[in-house]
C-alpha cells in the first residue's frame, strides 16, 4: 500500500473539517513567490508534468510551460489552489489548470513525496468511480448515477527552484462538499454517500473514499481511510475515519439498488462484520486486487 509517514497529530479536529475550513474565512491570500520564475509573477516558465500509471504503478514525465497566477483564489484546510494556463510545446494551443499547493505548519512538516502520494490516492479514487459507474450500469441504473475524479498531476516548476505543485483541470460550475473525512454529511445528495459506502464495501472493509467534493459529478480532492492508517496521504484517520463515516451513515435507495450491505457491528467488539455483498470480489477480491 502507499506509504506516507507524515501524518498529523489529529487531535480534536480533523485536518480539512468543516471547523477548520470556516477558520480561514475572510483572510487574504498570500502572494507565493516561490512559485514564480526570476523574471516576474505570471510569467511563462518550463515545468515538468508527472503523470501516474495506476494500472502499470509506473510515472511517466512530459515537458510543458504554464504560467501560475500570483495568488490563490481559494483556501481550504490543507492547501491553497491557484489558477495556471498551461502551454502546450510547440502549439498555441492553451487550457485553464489549478495548482495546489500544501498549506505548511509546524504540526505538519512537508516533503515533495506529499504530492505524489495525493496524485496516486486521487487515481485509486478514480479506479473505484470507474467500477462504480460500470456496476451502476450493469444494474440498470439511469444516465445521472456516475461519478469521475478529475485527472491530477503532480508538477516541478523548473524555473522557481524546482518547486513542486499538484494541477488539475479548473471545475467550472459552482463547487460543493458532499461529506468530510470525519464522518460529516454536509448534502442531501444520495450518489456521494452511496459511492463512498461503494468503496468500503469493494475493497472488503478494507478502505473508504470520503471527503467527496467538487461540481456537479466530477470529484476532486478525496481522501482514503485505510485500515492500517499509515496510507493515503495526511487525512488518512485509519480505523477512526472508517468508523465515522460508517456510524453516520444512512443507506440510501442508491446503496440499496447496488445491492450494498448494510454495515454492521460484529458482536460486542466494536469492530465492523466483512462486508457480505460480493462487490469486493467483483472488483478484484480483497487488498490483493487493488493496485495501490
Amino acid at each position: 500500500m502507499l506509504g506516507f509517514t507524515n501524518r498529523p497529530n489529529h487531535g480534536t479536529v480533523a485536518v480539512g473539517s468543516t471547523t477548520q475550513r470556516n477558520a480561514y474565512k475572510g483572510k487574504t491570500y498570500p502572494r507565493l513567490p516561490h512559485l514564480q520564475p526570476g523574471h516576474g509573477p505570471c510569467r511563462r516558465q518550463r515545468a515538468t508534468k508527472f503523470v501516474y500509471d495506476l494500472l502499470k504503478e509506473t510515472w511517466s514525465t512530459e515537458e510543458t510551460v504554464v504560467s501560475i497566477a500570483e495568488r490563490p483564489f481559494a483556501e481550504g484546510g490543507m492547501r491553497f489552489c491557484l489558477k495556471v494556463r498551461e502551454n502546450t510545446p510547440g502549439t498555441s494551443e492553451s487550457s485553464v489548470q489549478v495548482a495546489k499547493v500544501f498549506i505548511s505548519r509546524k504540526d505538519r512538516p512537508l516533503e515533495d513525496s506529499a504530492y505524489f502520494h495525493e496524485a496516486m490516492m486521487q487515481m485509486v479514487a478514480s479506479s473505484f468511480a470507474e467500477r462504480f459507474n460500470q456496476t451502476a450500469e450493469s444494474l440498470g441504473f439511469g444516465d445521472g448515477t456516475w461519478c469521475e475524479f478529475m485527472p491530477v498531476s503532480v508538477l516541478q516548476l523548473v524555473e522557481s527552484g524546482g518547486a513542486i505543485v499538484s494541477m488539475e483541470p479548473f471545475m467550472e460550475g459552482r463547487f460543493v462538499k458532499h461529506n468530510d473525512n470525519d464522518g460529516n454529511v454536509e448534502t442531501a445528495e444520495l450518489l456521494p454517500q452511496a459511492f463512498s459506502h461503494y468503496t468500503w464495501s469493494a475493497s472488503g472493509g478494507q478502505i473508504l473514499v470520503c471527503d467527496i467534493q467538487g461540481v456537479d459529478n466530477l470529484f476532486t480532492d478525496p481522501q482514503i481511510h485505510s485500515v492500517d492508517g499509515f496510507s493515503f496521504g495526511m487525512g488518512n484517520m485509519g480505523k477512526d475515519g472508517i468508523d465515522a463515516f460508517l456510524n453516520s451513515h444512512v443507506c440510501n435507495e442508491i446503496c440499496r439498488g447496488m445491492r450494498l450491505s448494510k454495515p454492521q457491528r460484529a458482536g460486542g467488539n466494536g469492530q465492523w462484520k466483512p462486508p457480505s455483498d460480493g462487490h469486493s470480489r467483483a472488483a478484484g477480491g480483497g487488498r490483493g486486487g487493488w493496485a495501490w
